[in-house]
């Protein structure tokens, strides 16, 4: 009911963001979604959410491809993990810690893939999971060591 920013025109917007983080699903197209509701086969559809005022993407919708309703939810982490698995990532941030220092470590990704193996023993299904990525290190608070040094990039 207020003039401004049109809903639809701001999560089109977001999406273009998408090479900057790995908690946003590719789009799904009406044509895509269509295919999937026919093919039976389960998916997932980004969740949108309105939080102070503003829209944002939250997470995202479980879609049963059987009977074709709403199965759960994925939190933002949730996403970002199947996202690795799959190896669809266009970019985003990895932040972690530095076990000899405990200080702060960021690290930019450019690009990512995955291959996972599948294991079927009698009734016990596994996957191992192969992920592989290209980035930098764009923040590095390790006072100690050497950033571009060959040992302290392994470690």
């Amino acid at each position: 009911k207020e003039t401004g920013e049109i809903p639809s025109f701001r999560l089109f917007g977001i999406v273009d963001n998408q090479y900057r983080t790995t908690r946003i699903l590719s789009p799904m197209s009406l044509a895509k979604l269509e295919g999937k509701m026919q093919s039976g086969s389960s998916f997932l559809l980004q969740n949108v959410v309105a939080a102070n005022g503003e829209v944002k993407f939250a997470g995202a919708a479980v879609i049963k491809g059987k009977t074709k309703k709403l199965g759960g939810f994925f939190n933002e982490t949730e996403v970002e993990g199947l996202t690795w698995i799959i190896g669809k990532g266009k970019g985003g941030v990895v932040k972690s810690f530095d076990k000899q220092t405990g200080q702060l470590l960021i690290y930019e990704v450019e690009s990512m893939k995955s291959r996972i193996t599948p294991h079927v023993n009698g009734k016990n299904i596994s996957f191992n999971v192969k992920i592989e990525s290209e980035g930098r290190l764009s923040e590095n608070w390790i006072t100690s060591g050497n950033a571009f040094e060959n040992k302290f990039l392994k470690r």
